[in-house]
């Protein structure tokens, strides 16, 4: 027999499921833009990533993903 706790726990599971699915348009492709001078747009459809270029290297901001 199930108890509310089994549904509490199941809803709850699901939930935390959904959630780390995250946006899908965080993984959507989309081509990297210069924005002005060594500055770059290089995320994805919905996040967004910041490349500058360097000569001693390059740096991303905010890149969360791999």
């Amino acid at each position: 027999m199930k108890t509310p706790l089994h549904f509490v726990l199941l809803s709850l599971f699901l939930a935390v499921r959904a959630f780390a699915q995250g946006n899908l348009d965080w993984h959507l492709e989309f081509p990297g833009v210069k924005i002005a001078g060594n500055l770059y747009y290089v995320g994805t459809a919905d996040l967004a990533v910041y490349l500058v270029a360097t000569p001693a290297g390059n740096i991303l901001i905010n890149a969360d993903f791999p």
